[in-house]
Order: C-alpha cells, then sequence, then structure tokens
C-alpha cells in the first residue's frame, strides 16, 4: 500500500486534503488494512468514566455540523493508519527492543484505527444524534485523544520523517475539532506540519498541548 500511495499523482496531492482523503481512501480499500486481530476499544471505554453534559453535547453537535466532512476525512485516517503499520511490520528490526517498541507502536495505532471506525459508524446521517450515540463518541474522542499521546513515544529512536506520519498527525489536527475537541494541540499541530517542521517538533507540540 506505501507504493500505491507513493504514486498518487502529484496534481492530487496539490489539490488539497480532500482530493488526497479520497485517494487515500480508495487505496485503503484495495488494501488488507491493519491487524485482524486488534485488541478491541469496548474494553477501554468500559474503563473511561462518562463524559459531562457539557462535553457530550459539544461532541454531539460537532458531529451533527461536520457530517458530511467527516466520513472522508475518518477514511483518509484509516488509510495513513494502515500505512504505518505495514512500515512497522516490514521493518528490519536493530534488536529485540526496536522489535519491540514497534509492536508497542502497532498495538497503539490498532486503538487509533478501531476508535476511527467505531467514531465513523456513529456520524449521523441527518441532523439529529441520539443521546447514546452522543455519549459513545465523546468517550470515543476520549480514547482516541489518549492514545495518540502514546504513539510514538518522544525519545523513540526510530522518529523518522514519512508521508504517512506526517499525514496522520496533520489529518488527525484536522479532524479533532470536527468531533468536538477544543484543544489547542489542533492549531499548534496545524502550524507544526504547514510550516514544514520536523515530525518530532510537531509531536513535542502536541504532547504539550495534550497536558493535563
Amino acid at each position: 500500500m506505501q507504493r500505491d500511495v507513493a504514486l498518487i499523482e502529484s496534481d492530487i496531492w496539490e489539490a488539497g486534503p480532500g482530493a488526497a482523503a479520497e485517494e487515500i481512501a480508495q487505496v485503503d480499500l484495495e488494501s488488507e488494512g491493519p491487524p485482524k486481530d486488534m485488541p478491541g476499544v469496548e474494553q477501554a471505554l468500559g474503563a473511561l468514566s462518562a463524559g459531562a453534559d457539557a462535553d457530550v453535547a459539544r461532541v454531539k453537535r460537532a458531529l451533527v455540523a461536520h457530517r458530511a466532512e467527516l466520513p472522508p476525512t475518518f477514511d483518509a485516517i484509516l488509510g495513513l493508519i494502515s500505512l504505518e503499520v505495514e512500515r512497522l511490520q516490514g521493518r528490519n528490526y536493530r534488536d529485540d527492543e526496536d522489535a519491540a517498541e514497534a509492536k508497542r507502536q502497532i498495538g497503539v495505532l490498532s486503538t487509533l484505527y478501531q476508535s476511527v471506525e467505531a467514531l465513523k459508524a456513529l456520524v449521523p446521517e441527518k441532523a439529529k444524534m441520539s443521546a447514546s450515540d452522543a455519549e459513545k463518541a465523546e468517550k470515543l474522542s476520549r480514547l482516541y485523544v489518549r492514545t495518540f499521546k502514546e504513539w510514538p513515544r518522544a525519545n523513540a529512536e526510530e522518529l523518522v520523517d514519512s508521508v504517512c506520519r506526517l499525514g496522520l498527525v496533520g489529518a488527525t489536527a484536522t479532524m479533532l475539532p470536527m468531533i468536538g475537541i477544543t484543544t489547542p494541540w489542533a492549531v499548534a499541530a496545524g502550524i507544526a506540519i504547514f510550516g514544514n517542521k520536523k515530525l518530532a517538533d510537531a509531536l513535542k507540540i502536541a504532547k504539550e498541548a495534550f497536558k493535563d
């Protein structure tokens, strides 16, 4: 799949995120995607406390307002996660520690993947959303944010600049406001990506903005 994305015509990339998202989503449909034995997110959701009414309401408003833009945005993120999982699985590991870190990152990415899939299923078709769906979406948005903080570790030696990693940070920055996350991280990450800073800088900015 990495090769297929690399072969996407430059004019598609230049056309903007929407065009690139559609093309990446199409490539993802033709790939195997991340591992099928990914740990489920239901257990993780069960460990989260119920969201505050104001937070649930904010997420609900965001999903309703962005119901048209969210599906292609989610598809782009799913495609980018699949690319990164494939890249990690295909690496020649330096040692056992390197292999363990790659395995950890794959687990983190798998949780992100399932969280996005679950959020995509909750996007309303009309300007209405049930209370139960809104509550689950709020939990999923929190799970995505918490999990994203774990990928990759700031001191990981294998911090390489790549299309899929930079793209995933940028796509996440685009997605967060659409799912009701009002953190300054979205703006900070956007500046980091579109200002052509290195991935390590973007991750540092993200982790700082995510601090409680």
